[in-house]
């Protein structure tokens, strides 16, 4: 399970990609807006998020779908005409949103300006999405109920609000890209070595994945880091000094194991860290949920 936001990605391991696992890490926060795909137990993690949310009159948490999905499916149809239209336009959204990006890293105006600037550009992609509803009434309307070209549709149409709703605010991002390639490495290895071998094993590998991400999302070096893991209560965050900081690590991050809960306070020290050198945190969180198995 791995959820970021503009400057870290915070990895745990649970054995079920059950919704009750994102709801239990959401409970106490104030995230307004949560990047996830279609997986239906997010439905019920934002219900019940949003009740208790409500009897403390709290801002909701609102749903936000990855783009990066909903493109899959044309590209998975793309034989059919129709589907192939659809991902051409996708793709023309995506060069908009390259753009974007691009005007928000190298600002060309002072702010607000060029953030209102990037936002208008973004909406841009408005009518494109517009195009790409109109073409997948015609896929309903021509293909068989089954095909690939039909399944794109469907999904598009049921989720467009959600797959839009990133055109109304520039901090929000147009997918869940960050977690889901935060976390693509450690699949892979998980999957090449049959598995994790501990419940320790696992715990350590979601903190070096927090640790590594984390730093490169706010342009820190990850090798300027020396990460400890502990079985004493000496934990915290720690400055090395050297004569030569280039060839260094400048930081020792201490953390206990296998206590969890600890681990857990450690990892969100240095994510508050690593976010007070960058510019402010806004309250956005992707998600990407993998079931891990703890051990086999």
């Amino acid at each position: 399970m791995g959820f970021s936001n503009q400057t870290s990605i915070y990895f745990e391991i649970h054995d079920t990609r059950a919704g009750s696992v994102s709801t239990h890490f959401l409970l106490e926060s104030q995230v307004r807006f949560l990047v996830t795909d279609a997986y239906s137990g997010y439905n019920r993690t934002i219900r019940e998020i949003n009740d208790g949310r409500k009897l403390k009159k709290l801002p909701l948490l609102h749903s936000i779908l990855c783009n990066d999905h909903g493109r899959r499916y044309f590209f998975y149809a793309q034989e059919a005409p129709l589907a192939k239209k659809a991902l051409d336009l996708y793709d023309q959204i995506c060069h908009i949103e390259r753009q974007v990006q691009k005007l928000l890293s190298e600002p060309v105006y002072q702010e607000p300006q060029n953030s209102q600037e990037a936002l208008k550009l973004r909406q841009t992609a408005d009518p494109l999405f517009s195009q790409i509803y109109e073409t997948c009434c015609e896929i309903l309307l021509e293909a068989s109920e089954k095909s690939l070209e039909a399944t794109a549709a469907k999904y598009f149409m049921n989720h467009v609000e959600g797959l839009t709703l990133y055109l109304r605010q520039i901090e929000l991002p147009i997918s869940n890209a960050p977690s889901e390639r935060g976390i693509r490495d450690w699949v892979l290895l998980r999957k090449t070595a049959l598995g994790n071998h501990s419940q320790a094993g696992a715990e350590e590998a979601a903190i070096q994945l927090t640790v590594t991400w984390s730093s490169l999302e706010t342009g820190m070096c990850p090798s300027s880091l020396c990460l400890l893991l502990v079985n004493t209560k000496n934990t915290g965050i720690y400055p090395i000094h050297h004569h030569d900081p280039h060839s260094h690590p400048q930081f020792l991050l201490r953390i206990r194991i296998p206590s969890t809960a600890q681990a857990r306070n450690s990892i969100w020290d240095f994510i508050e860290y690593v976010g007070s050198m960058t510019a402010g945190c806004h309250p956005i969180l992707t998600h990407s949920n993998i079931r891990m198995p703890p051990f086999l």
